[in-house]
């Protein structure tokens, strides 16, 4: 795991500031590569795409890890090295992140890897809707979009659907903790699976 420190606060789109933002993010394949192929992961994914994406990246899968550069970052508010409530002394204290927030993030790292062109960018679910942000306030980066179960806006049903795993996760107790709310997290993956 690599990790990319931005140390100029960071502001969010509800207002409020990270301190020393943090993002973690993993390369794959061919660091040479001119093509360059970015993840956008879903909610409960991490960095390692090669990991839970076996079949799509690595030696003569669909995307050769011999042809393409893979990249995949953390999203900000994430369990897996990111700046999220792990990270504050009062995990409560961390501030709501939206979409945009995360894209912003990930258009940081984007420049600090010196990547200016994204040939496809690919989001499954919550990742979806990272690519669909990122193509529509960085389009000159972007050439092609990979969306997989995934919404561009969130229906009334799916906005209450979204609101029951924030509160299967809420209701973990040690959620907030590090390496805790794996049992909300269960919880809130079963209820996204419907």
């Amino acid at each position: 795991m690599s990790y990319y420190q931005h140390n100029i606060p960071f502001q969010t789109e509800s207002g409020e500031t990270l301190e020393n933002l943090r993002v973690a993010y993993e390369i794959y394949g061919n660091p040479e590569a001119e093509e360059v192929i970015w993840v956008c992961h879903a909610l409960s994914g991490s960095p390692e795409v090669a990991d839970w994406w076996p079949g799509l990246f690595g030696p003569g899968q669909l995307f050769s890890s011999s042809k393409y550069k893979v990249i995949c970052a953390n999203v900000v508010g994430g369990c897996y090295g990111t700046t999220g409530p792990v990270s504050f002394d009062d995990p409560s204290a961390f501030p709501l992140i939206s979409i945009r927030d995360m894209v912003r993030a990930h258009i940081l790292l984007a420049e600090y890897l010196s990547v200016e062109k994204i040939d496809i960018l690919i989001g499954p679910s919550l990742g979806g809707q990272q690519a669909v942000e990122w193509a529509i306030i960085d389009p000159e980066r972007i050439e092609q979009l990979i969306l997989i179960a995934t919404n561009a806006v969130h229906s009334p049903f799916g906005r209450a659907f979204n609101e029951t795993q924030r509160l299967a996760l809420e209701a973990d107790p040690t959620f907030g903790q590090p390496n805790g709310g794996k049992n909300g997290l269960k919880a809130a993956r079963a209820i996204a699976m419907l």
